[in-house]
């Protein structure tokens, strides 16, 4: 009789989660980057935008990064296990919310590349929610046998 390896490879959706939420975590590190780039160099604000209010979204998307990282570190880490489901919750959440605060702060003057940033938390969402369900189905599954 063989054993079971214990440790399962990620699939194509676990794999899919991290790539998606890495990708916004770099992107949102980049924007940070360039804002606090360009308030180090002096010049004066865009039109319409205060230093303050630059320093404030350079942290905000700095945050944001961190939390996207630590986020999907944490739903995948085996001693945070028993808060899996919380952690995909809150994950979703927190895309979620990042959605919606860059349709009122921002979606105006949007970019390509924030389009492209919107789409792949649309698809981190709906990785995170085929992913749940997935969960509980084999969940209850087992609990049946």
């Amino acid at each position: 009789m063989h054993q079971v390896n214990e440790r399962k490879r990620p699939g194509i959706l676990r794999i899919g989660i991290i790539v998606f939420a890495v990708y916004t975590a770099v992107y949102h590190l980049y924007l940070s980057i360039a804002l606090f780039g360009m308030l180090s160099t002096g010049a004066p604000p865009p039109e319409g935008a205060t230093s303050e209010g630059l320093w404030m979204f350079a942290i905000l998307f700095l945050l944001n990064c961190i939390g996207y990282l630590f986020l999907v570190y944490a739903l995948y880490q085996r001693r945070f296990q028993r808060f899996h489901r919380l952690t995909r919750w809150l994950l979703i959440g927190y895309t979620a919310l990042t959605i919606l605060l860059w349709y009122i702060m921002a979606s105006s003057v949007a970019s390509l590349p924030d389009y492209s940033d919107k789409a792949a938390e649309a698809l981190l969402i709906v990785l995170l929610l085929i992913e749940g369900w997935q969960a509980r189905r084999s969940h209850s599954l087992v609990s049946a046998l």
